[in-house]
């Protein structure tokens, strides 16, 4: 989770301006942060495993409608 948010970071910041490293904004729960939008995809996934659609053949027919996203574990 570390990686990705620093890597979430880096790439949110502009190239042109000179870069601030700061752990706070990086790990920062709220937000557009790699932690958030991780903590978010677990909670979605979780919602799909306790919904009807978290059998196994069900999933499948989530998947298959949902023409350009993607949902792995």
């Amino acid at each position: 989770m570390g990686i990705s948010a620093i890597k979430y970071f880096d790439l949110k910041q502009n190239r042109v301006q000179n870069y601030v490293f700061n752990f706070d904004k990086m790990l920062d729960p709220r937000g557009d942060t790699g932690v958030y939008l991780l903590y978010m995809y677990v909670r979605i996934n979780s919602i799909i495993e306790k919904s009807k659609y978290g059998q196994p053949e069900e999933l499948e027919k989530l998947r298959a409608g949902a023409e350009g996203f993607k949902i792995s574990h």
